[in-house]
């Protein structure tokens, strides 16, 4: 063991329940394999679950619990780490008991700690980004503008949580964001410019590397994926299929990977509109990149701000042109004329994003373009780039 690189990552889930675990499952074997010596500390789940995060990878995991957190002080003291990298912590406790350690880094994945729902957006009268600093006027809209429930006391505890949260995230040595979209956020809320690093997430591909191949023909198959919940905007994605099927007198199908609670909801709607569509359920990535390499355009349509939308840059390594709304992170990856096709800059209107649709798949001379430039676009982020600067990010902060 390098008593030089000693690293604990802390966070709340230890199985994959999200891209915050997928992430942290690359990101661990990377480190491991730059002689890393890792522990993984958690408080939810529990160590014979198949499929955790870190099965095969770090040879210590602790659970932390949280009635109890006087015990994972003794244990942090004992392992002595010199680095340590938090993330989705929401108990003051614990982020105390790690803002104890010198080299102490912070990622923030999400909007949580500096947005009551966490969300970014309104939801009505219609929906509409949120670009306002976290305060006391947030209560109003987050009941009047439903952005977040409809319990007013749910908000009021929530932004009492954030005000003792941001406290503690800014006497964090780094914050890591993984796009300028969030660092503006945080900047807006009060964070040191100073302190926030900028590191991209990556889509660990195995097929990154294979020669770009030009089409000639289009497989008229357009693909949705995400989870099931208005944010990610897949009726937008429905309604854009049939503005571009009008107006170049074609049949696309609509192929969904993700959740299927709402897929009669969704049919109705296609089916009202002349919208082929079709469900596939959630598949591993494999299954997913090969859906990407058979079809002609992957559909973007979130309605919230991503703070950074790792499947855009998915299909990228897949050569597959992207048309969504160009909110959040996205902007980080998705240029028009380059790897896909948006409406203007924060503009939410299905209309428009039926157009930008239309235009990627019009000219197939275009489109082969627009393909080859996102498997270039998607080169631009990869895994080894992501754990360089997290090494920089060590070294200047030992």
């Amino acid at each position: 063991m390098n008593v030089n690189k000693k690293l604990l990552i802390v966070n709340s889930h230890l199985e994959v329940v999200g891209g915050v675990e997928v992430y942290l499952r690359d990101l661990i074997a990377g480190l491991k394999e730059n002689g890393f010596d890792i522990t993984y500390a958690y408080w939810v789940g529990t160590e014979s679950l198949k499929g955790n995060l870190v099965e095969n990878n770090p040879k210590n995991i602790r659970f932390i619990d949280q009635k109890k957190i006087s015990e994972f002080e003794s244990f942090v003291d004992s392992y002595n780490p010199n680095y340590i990298l938090a993330q989705n912590i929401e108990t003051p406790a614990l982020h105390n008991l790690i803002l104890k350690h010198q080299s102490t880094f912070y990622f923030f994945h999400d909007y949580r700690s500096v947005c009551l729902s966490g969300n970014k957006y309104w939801k009505f009268p219609k929906t509409t980004l949120c670009n306002r600093k976290q305060g006391i006027g947030c209560l109003a809209k987050y009941w009047i503008n439903k952005c977040g429930g409809i319990n007013p006391f749910t908000g009021i505890r929530r932004y009492l949580s954030n005000i003792k949260l941001i406290r503690s995230l800014r006497n964090y040595n780094n914050l890591i964001v993984a796009s300028e979209h969030v660092k503006k956020i945080l900047i807006q809320n009060g964070f040191e410019s100073k302190k926030i690093s900028i590191n991209p997430y990556f889509a660990n591909s195995e097929n990154r590397f294979r020669p770009f191949i030009s089409k000639k023909n289009q497989t008229k198959k357009l693909l949705f994926v995400g989870r099931d919940v208005p944010a990610k905007g897949l009726v937008h994605a429905i309604n854009a299929v049939h503005v571009a099927n009008e107006m170049l007198s074609r049949e696309f199908e609509l192929i969904v990977i993700g959740d299927k609670r709402s897929t009669i909801e969704y049919k109705k709607i296609a089916a009202n509109l002349g919208v082929k569509i079709s469900f596939e359920g959630w598949l591993d990535k494999n299954d997913i990149s090969n859906f990407m390499c058979k079809s002609d355009a992957l559909l973007v349509p979130s309605i919230w701000p991503e703070p950074f939308g790792i499947v855009g840059i998915e299909a990228c390594c897949n050569g597959l042109p992207i048309v969504g709304y160009r909110v959040g992170g996205i902007k980080d990856w998705l240029e028009n004329g380059v790897n896909g096709e948006s409406p203007p800059d924060d503009e939410i209107d299905s209309i428009l994003l039926g157009r930008s649709l239309a235009k990627v798949l019009k000219d197939e001379e275009y489109w082969n373009q627009l393909r080859k430039g996102a498997f270039n676009k998607g080169k631009e982020f990869t895994i080894e780039k992501h754990i360089k600067n997290i090494l920089r990010l060590f070294q200047v902060n030992k």
